[in-house]
């Protein structure tokens, strides 16, 4: 059987700064990779936004607000993944 390489990464993740996680996670997958081989490197489910919301009076309300803002920046977070496994790739 071949061995399988997993890289799990828990990144410092700024609240609610979508680009500027999703920016740090590739720089971390470009450091990894340039020293060790990898077949899978998962992060957390919220490395986009982290568990807080912004506090607001309405909750309900800060919670739309970020699913809003993560449906909008979503497209583009997909892409910037997948251009980075696509030079993994070759």
């Amino acid at each position: 059987m071949k061995p399988f390489y997993l890289c799990a990464i828990q990144p410092k993740i700024v609240p609610l700064e979508i680009e500027i996680n999703v920016r740090h996670c590739v720089e971390l997958v470009q450091k990894i990779l340039k020293v060790h081989k990898v077949d899978l490197i998962v992060f957390p489910e919220t490395v986009t936004t982290g568990f807080s919301i912004k506090k607001s009076g309405d909750k309900n309300f800060a919670i739309k607000k970020l699913y809003v803002e993560l449906k909008r920046k979503l497209p583009e977070v997909k892409k910037i993944i997948a251009e980075l496994a696509k030079k993994q790739e070759s």
